[in-house]
């Protein structure tokens, strides 16, 4: 009786671990990309909102390239966010006080996605906060906006182009795992 059980115990552990193992086959992980520039201004300490060009997302292509489909799409959750400066050469974020990151998509409401209060940043990179939000219908979209809102704490005598990386993770379905 003490084999039966253990044989059982052996075969439920090994379904289970054989589960875990496709679980991971339906994860995945989306990069998109984006510029936006923060205007030269002599105001200091005033929000300004940023809107970005639209990033198009090719999703259904991405999807297809991780064997599954929107429809078959659990979750997905933006798991980074990079900010680099890429002009002038050498700029680094010392000027930004504060700056959240908003994404919106065709008729769903736009939602923060990233922020960084109080930079003390001194480099040409930052690495953003990310909320711990639920994008699903956002990345199933072919098209995406993201809004910047900024707020600088010394005056800028040029603008500044910046590079917003995103990874978004996503969990879907296959075969129905």
């Amino acid at each position: 009786m003490k084999k039966v059980l253990l044989f059982i115990a052996v075969v439920t552990l090994a379904s289970f671990q054989g589960c875990n193992a496709l679980k991971k086959l339906t994860q995945f992980r989306v990069n998109q990309s984006t510029d936006f520039s923060v205007p030269s201004s002599l105001l200091v300490n005033v929000p300004i909102s940023l809107p970005s060009p639209e990033i198009t997302t090719n999703s259904s292509q991405t999807f297809s390239n991780n064997n599954t489909s929107a429809d078959m799409i659990e979750s997905v959750k933006l798991e980074e966010m990079k900010l680099t400066v890429t002009s002038p050469s050498g700029k680094s974020f010392s000027f930004l006080k504060d700056i959240q990151l908003y994404l919106s998509a065709p008729n769903l409401p736009e939602v923060l996605v990233a922020e960084k209060l109080n930079v003390s940043s001194t480099t040409g990179e930052l690495l953003l906060d990310v909320k711990d939000v639920e994008l699903k219908e956002y990345l199933k979209k072919d098209k995406l906006s993201l809004r910047s809102q900024v707020l600088t704490d010394e005056v800028l005598t040029q603008s500044i182009q910046i590079k917003a990386d995103s990874r978004f993770f996503v969990d879907a379905k296959i075969l129905g795992f």
